[in-house]
C-alpha cells in the first residue's frame, strides 16, 4: 500500500485570549519585534547591515524641531523622543547649529541709522537758520543793529548842531565797524557832506548812543541817516 500522504492541516484562527496574551506580551517588551528577531537570529559573525534612510527627497530631515529617522528600521522619531516608538534603539539627538550673527547686515543697519540721524540733524539746523524768528508777542523778530531814536539837537549860545540818538543790537552775536551816517544839508536844500559817528565793537542786545556833530555853519537840517554794520 502506498504510503498514506498528510494532508496540509488549516491554521486555526487565534482566539480573544491568546490574542490578548501576545499583546500582553509585547506590550511588556516592546523591544522585541518580529523583524528584530530576524536580525537576532542570523548566522553569528556577520554584523546586520544599518542603511540609513532618507526622506523621498533624497535629503535628510534634522535640526530643530523636525523629526528624525531610527539608524535601524527607519521608522521616523519625533522630535525630542529618546527611542525609536517601533524598535526601541536609542536615537542620537541632532546636532543643534548656532546661527551665526550676520555682522555686515548689522554694521550694515548700524551705518544707515547713523545716516538718518545725522541727516536730520542737519535738516533741523537748516530749517532753524531760514525759518523767520518771533518775538515775545510773536511778531517777527528784529534782526541784526537798527535806530531806534534819531533827533537834532542844537548846541545853545553856538551855531553848533548834533544829530543824536540810538542804535541797538537785537542779534544774539556782536557786530564790529558800526557807522551811523548822514547827509547834512543848506537851507536851499544842498548837500554839504556826510558826516557820521562810529563805534568798533556791538555787543549783543546792547544800546549804541550816536553822537553826530554838524560842524558846517550853513547847515540847517540832516537827511538819510543810515546804519550800517559787519557780523
Amino acid at each position: 500500500m502506498a504510503a498514506a500522504q498528510a494532508k496540509p492541516v488549516a491554521a486555526k484562527p487565534l482566539t480573544e485570549a491568546q490574542k490578548a496574551a501576545i499583546a500582553a506580551a509585547r506590550a511588556a517588551n516592546p523591544a522585541v519585534r518580529p523583524h528584530a528577531a530576524q536580525a537576532a537570529a542570523k548566522p553569528g559573525g556577520k554584523k546586520s547591515m544599518v542603511v540609513k534612510t532618507q526622506w523621498a527627497d533624497g535629503v535628510e530631515e534634522a535640526g530643530d524641531g523636525k523629526p528624525v529617522r531610527c539608524d535601524f528600521c527607519g521608522t521616523k522619531v519625533p522630535f525630542g523622543a529618546a527611542q525609536c516608538p517601533d524598535c526601541g534603539t536609542a536615537v542620537k539627538a541632532p546636532a543643534l547649529v548656532e546661527e551665526k550673527p550676520n555682522w555686515f547686515r548689522r554694521v550694515g543697519a548700524a551705518l544707515v541709522i547713523i545716516l538718518a540721524l545725522v541727516a536730520a540733524w542737519r535738516w533741523g539746523e537748516y530749517y532753524l537758520s531760514v525759518r523767520p524768528k518771533r518775538g515775545a508777542d510773536g511778531k517777527p523778530a528784529v534782526e541784526g543793529v537798527t535806530i531806534l531814536s534819531q533827533k537834532l539837537d542844537k548846541q545853545p549860545g553856538t551855531a553848533l548842531m548834533f544829530v543824536r540818538g540810538t542804535v541797538t543790537n537785537h542779534s544774539d552775536v556782536p557786530y564790529f565797524g558800526v557807522k551811523v551816517e548822514c547827509d547834512l544839508l543848506d537851507k536851499n536844500g544842498v548837500s554839504l557832506g556826510k558826516f557820521s559817528d562810529t563805534r568798533m565793537v556791538l555787543d549783543p542786545h546792547k544800546l549804541f548812543p550816536f553822537n553826530i556833530a554838524l560842524l558846517d555853519p550853513d547847515a540847517v537840517r540832516y537827511t538819510n541817516l543810515t546804519v550800517s554794520a559787519q557780523r
